[in-house]
């Protein structure tokens, strides 16, 4: 990775208050006023209600598609939470949406090699409103649920000065636009979803990079093998990391898995309506791009398990809640975090994200759920794994339950 000078001519300001007397307003205006004052351009800031209007249409959002740097200030609420984690999951992954254009749309160049430039994020933190977040993306890091350090995406400055002297310091970073490797599988023919009618559907969300450790490669196969007795699966179509494990282990022991995902993330995009064997696959189905997956994910899904995972896993589950509280979706669909302990390097995995999500306003229990199994140790106190898996997931079973009937028309013997 290096860094070249770049300008940046169109920013999208997203949070600050209307009225100046309000410590967040008058951030808005600095910002605002030190932003125009560069040369640069505001970019319309989007309207919640445009934004909701996105959820709910699936649209994208031109407005900020054209933007070549975002500045986020102010409390964190559902929106904005779900606006800047959709932005860093782009980045993080190097997509091409997150990539500067030039007027005639091709990617700006970044160095000699061909890399682009990435479009900044910028947090303005000046008392404080982005400290659990930084958290949450600190314990992403900690647990292994991120390749690097967040810093590489997200500027985390104090003053609106700051931000504008981020924006003209002629560090854009310049990255190499992913591009998705072919990997040998055995391929299927796509099959179709058990039932008549169908069984309800899951959405799994959880890490193609998070740190493999006994406990939790045990739990994510028992949680699969024990939901594929009343529900099948919708993923991301992953071919590696704890998404790869829970599709096979869910695949083997019979649950129809529908990966969903677009060519410029994962080559199985140009086999739609086949399967894969080797990942775990019953039917892809290819789509545009990821505002496009999240629609199709969403719209087929009774409910949604979060296990643990990285920036996409936690978009992922913003998603769905957001979608919830605007009533875009059944408020009655689950949206369970299975926020199990790691046992490697201590604490859940979801606390910090819980945390965040309760500061933004949502409820647990009532917007999301959140299971917490205890561990098991033998009477010479070591971990049992077993135990400790088999009880995880009968309680994340459990919870499902609770929300979603089994299809009672399915002959499968579900214990």
């Amino acid at each position: 990775m290096t860094d070249r000078t770049a300008s940046i001519s169109k920013v999208y300001i997203s949070g600050g208050e209307e009225n100046p007397h309000e410590p967040a307003g008058m951030l808005r205006d600095a910002t605002s006023q030190l932003l125009v004052a560069g040369g640069m351009e505001l970019m319309p800031q989007v309207l919640r209600e445009e934004i909701a209007e996105h959820l709910l249409q699936f649209v994208d959002l031109k407005k900020i598609d054209e933007a070549e740097a975002y500045v986020f200030l102010g409390k964190l609420d559902p929106v904005s939470l779900y606006l800047l984690y959709f932005l860093a999951d782009r980045a993080q992954s190097n997509m091409p949406d997150a990539m500067i254009r030039n007027a005639d749309g091709s990617l700006r160049a970044g160095d000699k090699e061909g890399h682009g430039l990435q479009k900044p994020i910028v947090l303005i933190n000046a008392n404080g409103e982005y400290d659990l977040l930084i958290a949450r993306l600190e314990a992403l890091m900690f647990h292994g649920g991120a390749k690097r350090h967040f810093s590489e995406v997200i500027k985390v400055v104090n003053t609106p000065q700051e931000a504008h002297e981020h924006l003209r310091a002629n560090n854009i970073r310049s990255a190499q636009v992913f591009t998705p490797k072919h990997e040998e599988h055995v391929q299927i023919e796509g099959r179709k979803s058990r039932g008549d009618p169908p069984l309800p559907k899951i959405f799994v969300c959880c890490g193609f990079s998070i740190a493999p450790n006994d406990y939790l490669d045990a739990v994510t196969d028992e949680t699969a093998r024990l939901l594929a007795k009343d529900y099948d699966g919708i993923t991301g179509g992953g071919r590696g990391g704890l998404m790869k494990r829970f599709q096979k282990a869910a695949f083997d022991a019979g649950m129809h898995i529908t990966g969903i995902t677009f060519p410029t993330l994962n080559v199985l995009a140009n086999e739609p309506g086949k399967g894969s064997e080797t990942f775990g696959i019953s039917n892809l189905r290819a789509v545009k791009n990821m505002s496009k997956r999240m629609e199709k994910m969403i719209a087929r899904a009774s409910g949604l398990l979060v296990l643990p995972g990285g920036v996409g896993t936690d978009n992922e589950t913003i998603g769905p809640i957001l979608m919830k509280v605007l009533g875009a979706i059944d408020e009655g669909v689950p949206v369970v975090l299975q926020n199990i302990v790691n046992p490697v390097k201590g604490g859940r995995y979801h606390d910090t994200l819980v945390a965040l999500l309760e500061d933004c306003g949502l409820e647990k229990g009532r917007d999301f759920h959140v299971v917490e199994p205890p561990l098991i140790y033998d009477n010479a106190g070591a971990l049992d794994v077993s135990a400790s898996a088999t009880l995880a997931a009968e309680m994340t079973r459990a919870a499902f339950r609770e929300h979603i009937k089994p299809a009672p028309a399915y002959s499968l013997s579900r214990g």
